[in-house]
């Protein structure tokens, strides 16, 4: 849409007015540095032709200057109005809760969580599960995003410290790592733990039945958020339209599906095309408050 017809029709004429000028320039002084000699011979003279054409080169380019500058002012205005659009199509509680930048886990405090912890593969308020308390024993111990995997810089996330206090919100199915509560996938070894309860009382969110259901979807409208939890409108990023998604756990009303980064990420399934039956992915959000 042209918001601005005036400067657009200025834009346009500036730059026909400098090819013109432009084309002008070279005719007159062609026709001023070619003399005939009185042998009758046709002369160009370079001097006179160049001398001649600077002038109408200097107009031609303060011209295309600016028509420069009309263009670049319509690109900024096209830009900002776009990006107020967008911002003006989000809920109310999104705008104000837009962070200028993601943070990253390195900068979240070690006890804050924005998540409920859930059950992987339980449906309804069954979901909300036991936390149990554990405090780290060695000097430092690694949290990894993927339990049992290298210990490579892909997979270390952070270091928890010595006496530092740990929520446990899971575990493997053979107990050997625990989940802990964070903002993103977080497990420790459960050996560098001194656990206050029973490790089997946590729900299994790591094992052979909890890794069989991904699948694929598709972004619809131009643009969808990527919040950090359900149903609250605080963007982590954006995906754009046509965007392909991996899906890797679901709300037990199927509203909300979880797509797979660093962080704890969930887009609303009304807003992606999803290939295959969404219910066969595990619930690792309930809904019930």
């Amino acid at each position: 849409m042209n918001r601005f017809p005036l400067l657009t029709t200025y834009y346009t004429l500036l730059i026909i007015l400098a090819v013109l000028v432009l084309l002008g320039g070279i005719w007159v002084a062609n026709d001023a540095a070619t003399t005939e000699t009185w042998r009758g011979e046709t002369e160009f003279k370079f001097g006179t032709f160049l001398g001649t054409f600077l002038g109408f080169g200097a107009v031609a380019f303060g011209l295309a200057v600016s028509a420069e500058v009309i263009g670049l002012f319509l690109t900024m205005e096209e830009h900002l109005y776009e990006m107020r659009a967008s911002l003006s199509r989000l809920p109310d509680s999104a705008r104000q809760s837009m962070p200028t930048a993601p943070q990253t886990p390195a900068q979240q405090p070690q006890t804050t969580a924005i998540y409920t912890p859930t059950k992987i593969g339980v449906t309804g308020p069954e979901a909300k599960s036991a936390v149990l308390r554990a405090t780290v024993k060695p000097e430092r111990v690694f949290i990894v995003g993927t339990p049992g995997a290298r210990m490579d810089r892909a997979n270390v996330k952070a270091v928890a410290k010595q006496n530092q206090v740990l929520n446990l919100i899971g575990r493997t199915d053979d107990c050997r790592w625990v989940r802990i509560e964070r903002e993103f996938e977080a497990w420790v070894d459960a050996a560098n733990l001194s656990i206050e309860g029973d490790i089997s009382t946590l729900p299994v969110q790591y094992g052979p039945e909890t890794k069989s259901a991904v699948l694929r979807g598709t972004v619809k409208p131009e643009r969808t958020l990527i919040v950090g939890t359900p149903g609250v409108w605080m963007a982590r990023a954006i995906a754009t339209q046509n965007q392909a998604l991996k899906l890797i756990g679901r709300t037990d009303d199927c509203k909300w599906v979880q797509v797979e980064r660093e962080f704890e990420a969930w887009v609303e399934a009304s807003d992606l095309s999803i290939e295959g039956d969404i219910s066969i992915l595990p619930v690792k959000y309930s809904s019930q408050g």
